[in-house]
């Protein structure tokens, strides 16, 4: 056997030991517990799902899941993390909104979400409502966008922080309904409520639990909710694509992944496993009140839903004229 071919057959042997290695360990899988990072505070949306999921997942599997946290700098520390963790299964991200958002406006991360994540499965998605205040002279979102054509710069739109979600969700409304808004950064959603109300600034997204009592007491004006289609606990209420919004669409959303090259087989019976929380009665009921959509979905399925949610966030930011961070 002459030098090159020696090489080559070296390198196929160590390639086929590498391969059987990881369909052993595969194979063995779960052997000890895994953690699911939470890159978000303790005590919000994202990991309240986070908890109930490992507490279904552990429950189910009979195998350990648990959360822990890596917070900072709007979820990119905890997902830095996973995207440089080992490849085994044994650490997961408990991704959201921001995983899709924020590579859109700031180029300066160092993972690629493309890149350095395997998608396991999308676990729901959550509708938003557009909330307006009483003291605009309107009633309907196809009203505002005249009574805002026609009085340029007199209408405004409240964040909870520049470059953040509900940012992005005012500035694509803009762009689609061709309306024009001037934004008003917030450092919170407190603050953000409580002007709003005051009828300081007039409009801002928010969630379904937080929105619905606040229009039921009379202190907002629910124009539209954010999905593409009517939510099936608010027939009545209008999406924002129907009223005037042509394709507009913003959700928030919760799902699973793991490292690059996470074996196959191990990232598959995760997804598998996370189907079956999905649709688990005890948890559906837990979040029926936030209108939540349960997915439960497979890789592929998460793998094309983040591409598109990444692709609209650049889009919006370019036709926006935000000037990514560097």
């Amino acid at each position: 056997m002459n030098r090159s071919r020696c090489k080559s057959f070296r390198s196929a042997l160590a390639t086929a030991l590498l391969l059987a290695a990881a369909q052993a360990g595969a194979q063995s899988y779960p052997a000890k517990t895994i953690t699911v990072i939470v890159p978000l505070a303790p005590g919000g949306p994202v990991d309240t799902e986070a908890r109930l999921y490992t507490a279904k997942l552990t429950e189910q599997t009979g195998k350990s899941f648990v959360v822990d946290y890596k917070v900072g700098a709007g979820g990119s520390v905890g997902i830095s993390y996973v995207a440089k963790a080992p490849a085994d299964g044994y650490t997961l991200l408990m991704g959201s909104s921001n995983f899709t958002i924020t590579p859109a406006v700031n180029k300066n991360l160092d993972y690629d979400i493309i890149r350095d994540f395997a998608p396991v499965s999308l676990m729901s998605k959550k509708p938003s409502v557009l909330m307006m205040s009483p003291a605009l002279p309107v009633k309907s979102l196809q009203e505002l966008i005249a009574y805002a054509r026609a009085n340029p710069d007199k209408v405004n739109f409240g964040t909870t922080g520049a470059g953040g979600a509900t940012e992005l969700a005012g500035r694509f409304l803009a762009s689609v309904s061709n309306m024009p808004l001037t934004f008003i950064h917030y450092k919170g959603t407190g603050p953000l409520t409580t002007d709003l109300v005051a009828g300081r600034v007039h409009l801002a997204v928010t969630n379904v639990i937080s929105g619905m009592p606040l229009a039921k007491a009379g202190k907002v004006r629910i124009l539209g909710v954010t999905t593409l289609t009517r939510q099936p606990h608010l027939p009545d209420l209008p999406t924002l694509t129907e009223s005037g919004a042509p394709g507009y669409e913003y959700v928030g959303w919760a799902g699973f992944l793991a490292p690059a090259r996470t074996p196959a087989a191990v990232v598959d019976w995760l997804s598998a496993e996370m189907a079956k929380v999905a649709k688990a009665e005890d948890v559906i009921k837990k979040f029926a009140v936030g209108d939540i959509d349960f997915v439960g979905s497979n890789p592929e399925y998460m793998r094309k839903f983040i591409a598109a949610e990444f692709a609209r966030w650049q889009k919006v930011v370019k036709d926006a004229g935000i000037k990514p961070e560097e």
